[in-house]
């Protein structure tokens, strides 16, 4: 199993094909693996207009799905802070995007779990810390999943009960720590 972390592809030169030498070393070894999972940090967007207030927007284009899948990456989690950088439309262009290249996603109410093989249940949550936008605490179609205690024992209760493994992409932390903080490291412990 291949646990990736944030991918974003920002550089026009990086998808028009340098992608392929950054990635040769990383790419067997991904790809050697049944099962290949990544947090995608940019939506695939040909927007240009912000709604978010930040200090960085991500966005990237439909050709970061040829590295993915270059990589072996058939799942891809969107619970992140800058899925939503340019909007809910952003967002849709992203999930038909990765709908029509065969990448599954998750992370997002209401397609928050992926079952693969009848045996692991995979899911995605972003805290409230990272100040992502479409996120809420109320439950929508198409929000980003908070990480919230609640939302973590509902998904480790119903995958208990369907006897399935369950795999849980916390997209949280402090910018520009290295390290988890005390109250990160006291949620695991809990939930564990």
């Amino acid at each position: 199993m291949s646990l990736l972390g944030d991918i974003a592809f920002l550089e026009e030169s990086t998808l028009d094909g340098s992608w392929e030498k950054i990635i040769s070393n990383v790419s067997p070894i991904v790809k050697s693996c049944d099962l290949a999972i990544a947090n995608l940090e940019t939506p695939l967007t040909s927007k240009t207009k912000t709604s978010v207030c930040k200090g960085m927007h991500l966005k990237s284009d439909s050709r970061t799905c040829n590295i993915l899948q270059a990589l072996g990456v058939e799942y891809v989690s969107l619970a992140n802070n800058h899925i939503f950088d340019f909007g809910f439309s952003s967002l849709r262009d992203t999930t038909d995007t990765l709908s029509s290249r065969g990448i599954k996603y998750f992370g997002l109410s209401g397609s928050n779990e992926i079952v693969v093989d009848n045996e692991i249940s995979i899911h995605g949550f972003c805290c409230y810390s990272t100040n992502a936008a479409g996120m809420s605490k109320k439950e929508g179609d198409g929000l980003v999943v908070p990480l919230t205690r609640e939302n973590v024992e509902l998904a480790l209760e119903q995958d208990a009960r369907r006897g399935l493994l369950s795999i849980l992409c916390f997209h949280w932390g402090d910018e520009y720590s290295h390290y988890p903080n005390a109250r990160q490291i006291k949620f695991v412990e809990e939930i564990t």
